[in-house]
């Protein structure tokens, strides 16, 4: 297996983005396939599974062409080099390692996020610093789905 290259982060295709175009571009995509992607009412297949512990679990699974384009991100997300202060999901560094490189402090702050990615707030995500307006259908075309016809006006 071949060894991953690993980049700065001011060095991804990601990273100085400033228009849906050049995100199509790097994607591999025309512009008007990634919109529609981004806004089409049909981008995920919900159902529900089974929980070992009793109860169901609602999940949202990306139609084939979505599932790939979030693929293509993944891969690029993949190559860039995680900072110090991540250690999940990065190999070699796990909760022990975390852990350990806060002992001895007299703080400790034990957080439990129940169903993380559901109730992030939309804010969170669509409006974080240093990103532009014009890409927020990026971050909209890969989990929420309110008010996708705003990106364009």
């Amino acid at each position: 297996m071949p060894n991953k290259t690993v980049i700065p982060l001011n060095q991804s295709q990601l990273y100085k983005l400033t228009s849906p175009r050049r995100l199509a571009d790097v994607l591999g995509l025309a512009e008007a396939e990634l919109r529609a992607m981004a806004t089409g009412p049909d981008r995920y297949r919900q159902f529900e599974i089974e929980k070992k512990s009793g109860g169901k679990r609602p999940v949202e699974d990306p139609v084939a062409p979505l599932k790939r384009v979030q693929g293509r991100i993944a891969k690029m997300l993949a190559r860039i080099e995680p900072p110090s202060f991540l250690f999940c999901p990065v190999k070699g560094r796990c909760y022990v390692s975390n852990a350990a490189r806060h002992r001895g402090n007299r703080v400790v702050h034990c957080l439990d996020i129940k169903k993380f990615f559901p109730n992030t707030p939309r804010v969170r995500v669509i409006e974080a610093p240093r990103v532009s307006r014009r890409l927020q259908l990026v971050r909209r075309s890969i989990r929420y789905e309110q008010d996708n016809q705003q990106i364009f006006t």
